[in-house]
């Protein structure tokens, strides 16, 4: 493996050229650094939303399932992660601590851009914002259908965007299908019951009103007959010592629908949205033992700005969840749903920022009063054993502080963040399965956490040679996180303190017909109280992008990337057994290479191979192996 990964380390250590001072691309100092991803190259190499962030230093992409994708951003993942779609919230309180395939739901076939805030964004965004990740559709008229083909998983995508003019108004139509078949993976071969179905739609029509623009939008997603696989019994085969399924079935049905109106002005925007996340879940333990069990999420968004005061924003968001679940064993009803029935989760705040420069020095402060309140209608209580509801409420004022200094050729950047997160519906109330097959129970009891993220990077060099270099360090207080109280149960509590830290090192490299981009990550945390490992620790990762550029009409890229052995294990991911081997999840070397040619604009050919050595290799904490050697084909074409 190492062999094999020599050439490209040499990479890393190409040479910075300051041919002219740097002109980076603008930082956008929200209350962390950002990062924004164009998303029309990364399509032709990735099926999903989630493996958009693949190459992105500091994140793992963790994969309950081949339909169930997480990022973890610096160490947090679910519910510490806000995602956002056109502006519009997707978070609600049913996410849960670990990873969640909720993310899978937004379509990224019709995704243009995506910005991402790796450190704390609470004093913006609220509750739960210790990263950020923000998706915007497209603003641009398209008429093209997109294909992708590939081998290992005989999977077959498709979408159709239409949009067009009716006067002064814009309409953009799109529509997706998408099969995935049985995922063909290294030595253990054909994993059976991996394949599910997905489909999706959108409708965006824009008109312009009175020094502004009204936008009105429906995005539909949906998944269905995806597998919690490693439960099940196809989880046949022993990989490094994970031990096997037992669960006859245990397949998932998920939508989302998010419908929203939005006015954006020159001084301010106001909007309201109307979402719908349902999951039903059917999980067959045995002929005598068949459970079915899901939840509906139907949430009121309501959101303004305002930018009248130059430099200055000033906002607020309102979001009311309303919460049905359900659970049958055998066809009897039970009380223990997965969370909360009959519940409402009101998510609320009012924010400020203000920017000032001194200088050649920006500065940037921010400012936000959340308010939480929960109403659980009925859920079991596991120490009384009744039927009971619960009501609670939460605030915070948080506080962020961003600096930004530009040098002739350096810039440097840093930023102290305030985080916080009330307690959901799946802290306060959940039951469920996690993990290789613990069992969760509610923990009404439970109190806020709190963050506080230092960071502290430079970029330095010129435009076509810079290197980008970034720490930081992030504090938890009330950390909420689960212990074992008797056999495979699990109760959640909220006492723990903890810390994340790491660095990323990005080296860009740009000649005449050569491109590269080099990147490396380190991640450590603990839990302070325990001495215990935070769980699913991403670890070591150099990777890097070489592209050669013949002419304006192909390309030729070249995509390498080392991991290190994940041997940094919590309590709780050595109990993971099914998806995290003992002594924790092997290094692996992937090399993988495309051929992209564009035969006019908007229309392009790509062939490409993934996994180039068939390596036979996990990321870490995910349910299953990730594919072998994978030959795909992508083709946009212009109509």
């Amino acid at each position: 493996m190492y062999k094999k990964a020599f050439p490209f380390f040499a990479i890393m250590f190409s040479s910075l050229i300051c041919e002219e001072p740097v002109q980076l691309d603008p930082i956008i100092i929200t209350a962390a650094k950002t990062d924004q991803i164009e998303t029309e190259t990364i399509k032709i190499q990735s099926p999903h939303l989630v493996d958009y962030f693949q190459n992105e230093p500091g994140v793992l992409i963790q994969k309950t399932g081949p339909a169930q994708g997480s990022p973890y951003i610096r160490g947090f993942t679910g519910y510490h992660v806000m995602m956002l779609h056109d502006g519009f919230k997707l978070n609600n309180s049913i996410f849960r601590s670990g990873p969640n395939h909720y993310w899978n739901t937004i379509n990224g076939s019709t995704v243009d851009k995506l910005v991402i805030s790796k450190g704390s964004v609470s004093a913006r965004y609220g509750s739960g914002a210790v990263a950020s990740v923000e998706a915007f559709s497209r603003t641009e008229l398209q008429k093209e259908f997109y294909t992708r083909l590939a081998s290992a998983d005989s999977s077959v995508m498709g979408t159709l965007k239409y949009d067009f003019k009716l006067g002064n108004t814009t309409i953009y139509l799109d529509g997706t299908s998408n099969h995935f078949g049985d995922m063909d993976v290294a030595k253990l071969g054909e994993l059976e019951g991996t394949g599910f179905d997905e489909y999706g739609s959108g409708i965006k029509i824009t008109h312009p009103v009175q020094n502004g623009l009204l936008t009105l939008s429906n995005q539909f997603f949906k998944q269905n007959n995806a597998s919690r696989w490693h439960s099940t019994v196809d989880n046949n085969q022993s990989w490094e010592g994970t031990t096997t399924g037992s669960h006859l079935t245990r397949d998932f049905d998920q939508k989302h629908n998010l419908s929203y109106l939005r006015y954006d002005h020159d001084d301010f925007f106001v909007g309201y949205s109307r979402q719908s996340q349902d999951e039903i879940e059917d999980n067959t333990r045995s002929s005598t033992d068949v459970r079915l069990s899901g939840f509906n999420v139907d949430t009121d968004g309501f959101i303004g700005q305002w930018n009248a005061i130059p430099n200055t924003h000033l906002g607020y968001e309102v979001y009311i969840d309303h919460v049905d679940s359900f659970y049958t064993r055998n066809g009897v009803v039970r009380d223990d749903t997965p969370v909360g029935s009959d519940s409402t989760y009101i998510d609320s705040g009012l924010y400020a920022d203000h920017t000032i420069w001194l200088g050649e020095t920006e500065l940037r402060l921010g400012a936000r009063y959340s308010y939480a309140k929960v109403d659980i209608g009925k859920y079991l209580n596991a120490n009384s054993g009744l039927v009971e509801s619960l009501e609670k409420d939460w605030s915070n004022l948080s506080f962020g502080l961003s600096a930004h200094h530009d040098f002739d050729h350096l810039n440097v950047y840093g930023g102290i963040n305030q985080g916080f997160r009330a307690p959901n519906l799946s802290d306060l109330s959940i039951y469920g399965t996690a993990r290789s097959g613990v069992q969760s129970q509610p923990a009404p009891e439970l109190e806020d956490e709190k963050f506080t993220s230092y960071e502290l990077g430079f970029k330095a060099g010129s435009n076509a040679h810079n290197i980008e270099v970034s720490t930081y360090y992030t504090d938890i207080k009330n950390a909420i996180d689960s212990t074992v109280i008797s056999g495979n149960t699990f109760k959640i509590n909220s006492s723990g303190k903890a810390y994340v830290e790491g660095f990323d090192v990005v080296v860009h490299n740009e000649f005449k017909t050569f491109f590269s981009r080099t990147f490396l990550s380190y991640q450590y945390g603990k839990d302070k109280g325990k001495d215990d490992y935070l769980s699913r620790i991403n670890p070591f990762t150099l990777g890097n992008s070489l592209r050669y550029q013949a002419s304006k009409k192909w390309n030729l890229q070249l995509d390498n990337r080392y991991v290190a052995k994940a041997d940094k294990l919590s309590s709780g991911d050595q109990t993971d057994t099914q998806r995290i081997p003992p002594g924790g999840t092997p290094a692996y070397f992937l090399s993988s290479i495309v051929f992209n040619y564009i035969y006019k604009e908007r229309s392009t050919f790509s062939l490409g191979v993934e996994n180039i050595f068939d390596e036979d290799y996990r990321v870490h904490g995910s349910g299953q192996n990730s594919l072998g050697r994978n030959f795909y084909t992508a083709i946009s074409l212009a109509l």
